[in-house]
């Protein structure tokens, strides 16, 4: 009669048991950038949009350079590659809104510049029903040597809906990031949109707006992603990539607000 031995122990290799310390800190990465997301937009908060963003993650890492197998950092790899991250995979922040904002990281000065141009009604996909949209933007600021992440938020922009006029001059904004150096910064969009309550035809009232639950109507992604290092945005070199677009009560934490650019004209 045959007997069957026992497997023995298999004894991970010096790579293997590289990589997974590697694996662990991406997972642990994931984790933080993720309780973040879950504030912002909860109602988008799941498992696979965080089996999604720690699949970016382990990308981003696993192309930086063999040398640091097994001390691996988000840094050391293209963060680029979280740019186009979706937290509302159903809509895409172009499908509310028809103009694109700009973005310029500063780190001399610490600031993220946000620039919006005017805006107009058609430049704005709404519902008949809807009262205004809510523009916000979100800095993460990744700490990945600790993996820690600091929120920065914008005041929200409300853009309300006059037909045929514009329903918002040419904005700027400089967010403060007073630790810049070192951190790989992640800017968010936030898009949500009020829409009015039903008639009252008793009252002969119209019920006030409220902020729409509705997955068509809110949206947010990421815009851009880099990493500051010696005071300079590192640029990686990459392969072409596809296009990335920009970009659940309002968050209150005010950390920069609008001020309109000096060239508009009324």
């Amino acid at each position: 009669m045959s007997t069957k031995r026992k497997p023995s122990c298999y004894k991970l290799s010096e790579n293997s048991k590289k990589s997974t310390a590697d694996f662990k800190i991406a997972n642990r990465l994931s984790s933080v950038i993720y309780a973040v997301f879950k504030q912002l937009l909860n109602q988008s908060a799941s498992r696979d949009q965080y089996r999604r963003l720690n699949k970016r993650i382990v990308k981003v890492m696993n192309s930086g350079p063999k040398d640091f197998l097994g001390q691996r950092k988000l840094y050391h790899g293209n963060v680029g590659w979280l740019k186009g991250f979706r937290l509302n995979t159903y809509t895409i922040w172009d499908n509310l809104i028809r103009f694109q904002p700009t973005i310029n990281v500063l780190p001399v000065d610490q600031i993220i510049q946000i620039r919006i141009p005017a805006i107009r009604s058609i430049d704005l996909n709404v519902p008949v029903r809807a009262s205004k949209i809510a523009l916000q933007f979100v800095c993460c600021e990744v700490d990945a040597d600790v993996c820690e992440v600091k929120t920065y938020y914008s005041a929200p922009l409300m853009c309300c809906f006059e037909q045929g006029r514009v329903v918002n001059t040419a904005k700027k904004l400089n967010m403060h990031i007073p630790q810049i150096e070192g951190k790989v910064l992640l800017v968010l969009v936030l898009i949500r949109t009020y829409l009015w309550g039903d008639y009252d035809s008793e009252l002969n009232i119209k019920a006030d707006a409220y902020l729409s639950n509705d997955r068509k109507y809110y949206a947010s992604e990421v815009l851009e992603s880099v990493y500051v290092k010696d005071g300079q945005v590192v640029e990686y070199v990459i392969e072409e990539t596809k296009r990335t677009r920009l970009m659940s009560g309002l968050i209150t934490q005010v950390d920069a607000e609008w001020e309109d650019e000096e060239n508009n004209i009324p």
